[in-house]
């Protein structure tokens, strides 16, 4: 567990450094959408202001939000699509417009039929309610603008299709079946759900509820998970560290992991997010080589390193009568006695 001040901490710099982007990036667009400063500032701060009443009611519902976070999810995500699905037929639209201006339709160009509908808008989803929620907003956006478009116009029958195109699964791992886990006395081992608290008799804290447990299962054949084919991939995953899979996921689903995505444990035994991609080699570091020195460089260097260099030689006295050749000198070169 973090200390107070770090547990404090961290989330209020985690806070800010998705906020403060995004509060710059909302200020860019209102200016680009015509808002002075004055007027921009002004909305940007009464939006961000929403967020300290949704902090207290956050605080307030601590107690029942694990057990409804699913569902909060769900709606959270079938928002994204709604948006999504709105920003695609806007697209669409100034595009037939600009065909329509250019005097083309587009069955002269072959696009009949090609235009954006739910089934284009694919997506993973474990939770069976979170994936029918999450379908179901698509075509809510859908129908919304065909009667914004269309006036009173009846869509197409039939007006709700099955595309399956939100499936219900696993997105990483997949598997031939599965079996309870068993302990060395024959009972099935279990662990807690993660999210069922129930409040301490003494202390009034919230605990994990110990009645709230799920089966561990061994996994057979674990392969990974392979996805439909998108031209562009947008989500936001739950990242679950190395500390807390097991306790998260259960030790089956982990060990089974791990063998399908043998990347997943990088190197040394290190845990690492199976969907994170393959960690490059570390370059090698350049060598360093020094610069080249000139001529009267090298000179000054080697006189700077032999210092007898500039002593002249000391004449031999061991001659009577006169100088003789220097000891250890080159020949030439006598130096005067002095008597």
């Amino acid at each position: 567990e973090l200390p107070a001040g770090r547990a404090a901490a961290t989330p209020a710099l985690a806070v800010a450094a998705h906020q403060v982007p995004q509060e710059v990036g909302d200020f860019a667009i209102l200016l680009g959408a015509g808002y002075t400063r004055r007027r921009a500032l002004v909305a940007n701060t009464l939006a961000a202001t929403t967020g300290i009443g949704g902090a207290v009611v956050v605080y307030l519902a601590a107690g029942w939000i694990p057990r409804t976070l699913p569902y909060i999810l769900a709606f959270a995500a079938g928002n994204f699509l709604y948006v999504a699905l709105e920003l695609m037929k806007r697209l669409e639209g100034e595009v037939t417009a600009l065909m329509e201006e250019l005097g083309e339709t587009q069955g002269s160009l072959g696009l009949a039929g090609y235009t954006v509908d739910p089934h284009q808008f694919l997506g993973i989803e474990l939770n069976p309610w979170a994936a029918a929620v999450a379908e179901l907003v698509l075509w809510i956006g859908y129908l919304q603008w065909h009667y914004r478009t269309h006036g009173k116009a009846t869509p197409s029958e039939p007006i709700l299709r099955d595309f399956r195109n939100i499936e219900c699964r696993d997105a990483v791992l997949t598997w031939s079946g599965r079996t309870e886990r068993m302990d060395a006395e024959g009972h099935p081992v279990t662990r807690w759900d993660g999210t069922t608290t129930m409040r301490h008799p003494a202390t009034g804290e919230e605990v994990p509820d110990p009645e709230a447990r799920l089966q561990v299962w061994d996994y057979a054949e674990p392969k990974p998970a392979k996805w439909p084919e998108a031209t562009f991939i947008v989500g936001n995953p739950p990242f679950i560290g190395a500390s807390r899979m097991r306790e998260a996921l259960g030790d089956g689903y982990v060990e089974a992991l791990w063998k399908a995505q043998p990347r997943a444990r990088g190197r040394g035994g290190e845990r690492r997010n199976p969907l994170a991609p393959p960690r490059l080699p570390e370059p090698r570091r350049p060598r360093r080589r020094s610069p080249p020195r000139q001529a009267g460089d090298r000179r000054r260097r080697q006189g700077h390193q032999n210092p007898l260099a500039q002593i002249p030689p000391r004449p031999d006295r061991s001659r009577p009568g006169g100088a003789g050749r220097p000891r250890g000198g080159r020949r030439g070169g006598h130096s005067p006695v002095v008597p």
